[in-house]
């Protein structure tokens, strides 16, 4: 029987694999795809994951519950994701610990996700789905949206408004479009950097943002990284004083920094949310929310690759679902080992 949830004809292990092994499942790690993707993507991360794992003590779940259906909203798409996990757990009940990465969009998903599956009634424990929160990493998620960053940001606002109300609720809720009922009617971005949603995140005993610094043009070094100071696409930021590097070959280039709480990290809002935001206002709303999603610290992985083909945002997680992505995006192994290495080998990672 094989547990990567997604019915893949050939498995990498089997439950005689775990019941033979000195230790149980302990770790389940969840790896969420975004927008159009499928939960195939992953497979080469799967594979680096479980050849690190010798003792067998990871499991890995794949959920497929947004394939195809991942226009409908980021808070019908969490929500699949917190009811797959929930309907997962119980396949081994001795898993103690969870780590979720979300790839894209599936970022945006795991932070609604974790927020549905924190335990409000006892938040003393600080538990997701009764397990220890251990790693976030959000790889090349909009965190911020897109309306301000690349080549989005050069749209009048009218204009973005105009085009993305006819493209979904995803996409309007990427662009700070939409209104949701919460504690008025708001951007749903906005709402998942209340309080209550930080609380889910700061619960992970180590978070983690991988971004492209440039020619990711899906979403931009800014929004991924959490820098609305930084807008463009083409321009790799300075590298900083408390920088490192910590991968450098002819494919790829990483650099590890440590982003500090934000002094201001639950600012208030300036002005009052009507039908329509003017582009100096979605500026300001994308400044906000960075502050309020750096009320806690984060690790970043600034990831260069060099060029802009093959596309450098499904090169970062090596896109894998067929032979020919897997080929395509190949140049992606190696911040799919960094991946791999930070969710089995804590002690050692880098």
């Amino acid at each position: 029987m094989y547990f990567s949830c997604c019915g893949d004809s050939k498995p990498l292990f089997t439950e005689k694999d775990f019941k033979s092994a000195s230790e149980k499942p302990s770790h389940l790690v969840v790896l969420v795809h975004g927008l159009h993707g499928s939960s195939r993507d992953f497979l080469l991360l799967e594979k680096s994951i479980l050849e690190r794992d010798s003792k067998h003590r990871v499991v890995v779940f794949r959920p497929s519950v947004n394939e195809g259906r991942s226009t409908d909203g980021i808070s019908r798409g969490g929500s699949r994701v917190a009811e797959a996990v929930k309907a997962f757990c119980p396949k081994f009940p001795s898993l103690e610990s969870i780590s979720f990465v979300g790839f894209s969009l599936g970022g945006l998903y795991v932070r609604y996700a974790i927020f549905l599956l924190m335990d409000h009634c006892a938040p003393e424990r600080s538990l997701i789905c009764g397990l220890k929160p251990e790693n976030i990493l959000l790889v090349a998620s909009p965190n911020l949206g897109v309306s301000g960053f690349g080549p989005f940001r050069y749209f009048p606002r009218v204009l973005q408004v105009a085009i993305v109300n006819l493209l979904g609720d995803t996409i309007r809720e990427l662009f700070l479009v939409d209104r949701k009922k919460f504690d008025g009617l708001v951007p749903l971005l906005w709402a998942m950097t209340d309080e209550s949603f930080i609380s889910a995140i700061a619960k992970f005993r180590r978070r983690y943002l991988f971004a492209n610094v440039r020619f990711d043009v899906e979403v931009p070094y800014g929004t991924a990284a959490m820098q609305p100071s930084s807008r463009r696409v083409f321009d790799a930021p300075k590298q900083p004083d408390f920088s490192f590097m910590v991968k450098c070959n002819s494919k790829i280039r990483i650099w590890k920094k440590y982003l500090e709480c934000s002094v201001n990290s639950n600012p208030s809002l300036p002005f009052t949310f009507g039908k329509y935001l003017s582009k100096k206002k979605v500026q300001k709303l994308e400044e906000l929310m960075a502050a309020r999603l750096r009320a806690v610290d984060w690790t970043l992985f600034e990831v260069d690759f060099g060029s802009f083909l093959p596309p450098v945002h499904d090169s970062i997680v090596a896109v894998s679902r067929n032979s020919l992505f897997e080929r395509l995006f190949r140049k992606g192994k190696d911040s799919v080992e960094l991946i791999s290495q930070l969710l089995v080998e804590e002690e050692t990672a880098m």
